[in-house]
C-alpha cells in the first residue's frame, strides 16, 4: 500500500503527487518520494513525461539509491504498460470516457 497526496492538478498539462506513507520496507529510509507528470499534445496522442524525485537518509544511502531506482523503474514500466493497454483497448460498458477515445 502506498498513500499519496496530489500537490499539483492542472489538467490537462500537469499532475504532481508525493508519498505520505507506505507499508513497503524502504519507507524508513525515504525522506521524500514524489512524481511530476507533464503532458503535451503530440500528433493524435499525448506525450507524457514522468519525473520522480527521491531523497533518502541513513548509512546505506549509496546502496539504497540504486535499489530504489531499479524498483521504481520496474513499477513505472508496469503502470505505463497498463495505461497503454487501457487507452488502446475498446471501452467497456460503465468505463469513464478517455480523452483519447
Amino acid at each position: 500500500m502506498v498513500r499519496q497526496r496530489i500537490t499539483v492538478w492542472e489538467p490537462p498539462a500537469r499532475l504532481a503527487f508525493h508519498m505520505e506513507s507506505t507499508d513497503l520496507g524502504f519507507h524508513r529510509y525515504v525522506d521524500y518520494l514524489g512524481d511530476l507528470f507533464e503532458m503535451a499534445p503530440a500528433g493524435r496522442g499525448t506525450h507524457v513525461t514522468r519525473t520522480t524525485m527521491v531523497t533518502v537518509h541513513g548509512f546505506g544511502r549509496a546502496v539504497l539509491y540504486p535499489a530504489l531506482w531499479v524498483g521504481l523503474k520496474s513499477v513505472h514500466r508496469f503502470v505505463f504498460r497498463n495505461w497503454q493497454t487501457m487507452v488502446l483497448s475498446p471501452p467497456r460498458p460503465g468505463d469513464a470516457p478517455s480523452p483519447t477515445r
